[in-house]
């Protein structure tokens, strides 16, 4: 062996060395080994965590409840693990190079392409939805998240495959629920409206029979003139009488029940609040007494109290029974009961103005109501009325999504919203009724 710093040969150095020279020497070539083999034994080392590692990798990526899967540029599969392979329904080896294509529903592959093409591009959404197909051909819904792989340039993708296909199921099955939902309740408006009609045409011959009324009042003129001149005829002419006021009152009677029956098929679609029309009329008509108001101006009360809700028949049953707190897109279904209210009820001729009534009950003085925001005096004194007694009324009661919070919440609720929410002279004259005059809530 030749030293590469002098040119000499090892083994002269070692025969011309000195026994100590030679000693020295050989312990620095021990050295040497020792720190050789130490290396050695690093570099093992490291090899087997690399090969650990690895290993732990390729367990976690075969194991994963999530397909993944690496597509090179020219769109054939390079690697997939097992959960991939089971979704498509075929063993792995099966996979590799297949192109990825092939097992995308046709429809939906401009869907991968134009993902493809944006994930390369980085402009756009990495993942999308679309149908794949097994091998036996069953096509099932996944949601495809790419990424590009750093060490394969720009080219290769490695793509998590999500099965949705029950996700996508249980949408359609909503969207098909919603859809019947919509058709009930377009029957059941087409069902009021028929009882509107129906209801017109008894108001029609309520009308004529007023006009008859009216004939006979005539005719009572004629028979009193008479009478002045032949009293024997007098108590013919006050039994007359006496049967027009009793035709009068079973023309109101008929009304009334014709009112009632509107209010009941309200209540059917909404057991839970069943009552509160009725309720609700009779304190608006206590209040309007209390106020002052002539007799018919308080029986329009009643029926408008009777007829406020009545657009609720416009709300699929399930959100009008839904116990707690309503969604927002629930809670403007809700919200269209006035509109649809008033569209029920403006073609019919009432001597009061319920279809405005319907209309405006959830108008506030101070502007902050619903459907259009009215202010004061713009709305009705009625509405103003119905608006203070449905409030009491709704308060007071059980509802399902809360237990009744008292007549005392109510009464606060109302003194809180004088002349803000409530008209002032309505409210004070609601406050008396129960502070000061002892009226109760009918049962």
């Amino acid at each position: 062996m030749v030293d590469p710093t002098t040119g000499t040969d090892a083994s002269d150095l070692i025969e011309s060395a000195t026994p100590q020279a030679t000693q020295r020497l050989l312990h620095d070539l021990r050295a040497q080994m020792i720190e050789l083999e130490m290396q050695n034994e690093e570099l093992r080392h490291s090899q087997a965590e690399r090969d650990a590692s690895q290993a732990n990798f390729f367990d976690f990526y075969d194991m994963a409840p999530v397909g993944y899967c690496t597509v090179g540029e020219n769109g054939l599969i390079l690697q997939s693990n097992l959960a991939t392979a089971a979704l498509i329904g075929v063993a792995r080896v099966q996979l590799i190079q297949q192109p990825i294509t092939r097992f995308i529903f046709s429809d939906d592959q401009d869907i991968y392409y134009l993902m493809q093409e944006r994930t390369l591009g980085g402009n756009g959404p990495r993942s999308c939805e679309l149908r794949m197909v097994k091998v036996d051909g069953n096509v099932f819904w996944v949601r495809l998240d790419a990424s590009i792989l750093p060490q394969s340039g720009t080219g290769s993708l490695r793509f998590a495959v999500t099965d949705i296909t029950d996700t996508k199921l249980a949408e359609s099955e909503r969207l098909a629920a919603h859809r019947e939902l919509a058709i009930e309740a377009q029957q059941k408006s087409q069902r009021a409206a028929e009882l509107l009609v129906a209801n017109q045409e008894l108001a029609f011959e309520a009308q004529e029979k007023g006009q008859r009324a009216a004939e006979l009042l005539v005719a009572n003129q004629e028979l009193a003139f008479e009478a002045q001149e032949k009293g024997k005829r007098a108590g013919e002419l006050l039994a007359a009488n006496e049967d027009i006021k009793r035709y009068i009152a079973e023309l109101r009677s008929a009304f009334m029940s014709t009112v009632d029956v509107v209010m009941t098929l309200s209540e059917m679609r909404d057991p839970y609040t069943a009552g509160h029309e009725r309720r609700v009329g009779a304190i608006a008509a206590a209040i309007g007494v209390e106020l002052g108001c002539d007799e018919r101006l308080v029986e329009g009360l009643k029926v408008a109290g009777h007829l406020h809700d009545i657009g609720k028949i416009s709300v699929p049953s399930e959100i009008l029974s839904l116990p707690g707190r309503l969604s927002p897109i629930q809670m403007l279904l809700i919200r269209e009961h006035a509109q649809a209210g008033y569209d029920v009820l403006k073609h019919v001729e009432f001597p009061w103005p319920v279809a405005l009534v319907a209309l405006q009950h959830h108008e506030r003085v101070d502007g902050s109501g619903y459907p259009q925001g009215l202010k004061g005096d713009a709305i009705l004194l009625e509405a103003r009325i119905i608006a203070v007694a449905d409030v009491v009324e709704a308060m007071s009661s059980h509802r399902p999504y809360r237990a009744a919070l008292g007549l005392d919440a109510a009464l606060a609720e109302i003194k809180r919203g004088r002349s803000t929410a409530y008209d002032p002279v309505v409210a004070d004259a609601c406050l008396r009724l129960f502070t000061e005059k002892a009226y109760t809530i009918p049962a």
